[in-house]
């Protein structure tokens, strides 16, 4: 659903899971248990919002610290703007 590869995937979730007291978006305490139902449903609103190329649903799900890579580019971006930016874009073309 998200056009990345396993290794990516996998990347992604060992990043995220190593801050088991990050908080969750929208300022609503911790992040869920890993493989909660409110980690599931939080991944599936993630995911329709990002297939759907509505980058303000995306950005309303991410906690301010946030910061995507698109490997296997080198690139990363930091910072609401720049996620705005890359999202914007990113459906444009």
């Amino acid at each position: 659903m998200l056009e990345v590869t396993p290794a990516a995937a996998k990347g992604l979730l060992e990043r995220a899971r190593a801050s088991p007291q990050r908080p969750c978006p929208g300022g609503q305490g911790s992040a869920p248990e890993p493989g909660s139902p409110q980690e599931a449903d939080l991944a599936q609103r993630f995911a329709d919002a990002y297939s759907s190329d509505d980058v303000d649903a995306v950005v309303a799900l991410l906690t301010d610290n946030a910061w995507p890579a698109m490997p296997p580019a080198p690139h990363e971006y930091h910072g609401a703007g720049a996620i705005i930016a890359i999202l914007r874009a990113s459906a444009a073309g």
